[in-house]
């Protein structure tokens, strides 16, 4: 299993319980796959550099995670076709 890092941003109109709700189910995903979530940060919301999608704001938010490659693919396809995901960015962490 990999170390990976993945920061999205949810869209920010959404209440907290479904910010909670979308953190909780990206963190189900990985564990249902045989993965191992680290950690989770909320780095809230933010204003963001420029519009992307209507979007001018956004909650941030970090999780790390080990994982095989099968379930980083698995994750990124669903972020990307989540609306409520404004943007994501996968980083495999070195040893």
């Amino acid at each position: 299993m990999n170390a990976y890092e993945v920061t999205y941003i949810i869209a920010s109109s959404l209440s907290d319980d479904e910010i909670r709700a979308i953190m909780d189910k990206y963190a189900e995903l990985v564990k249902n796959h045989d993965g191992e979530v680290v950690k989770i940060d909320t780095l809230g919301k933010k204003r963001l550099a420029y519009e992307i999608n209507g979007h001018f704001e956004g909650f941030y938010v970090c999780m790390n995670y080990k994982a095989t490659p099968a379930t980083t693919d698995e994750t990124k396809r669903l972020m990307g076709l989540d609306e409520k995901i404004v943007r994501s960015l996968f980083i495999r962490l070195d040893k």
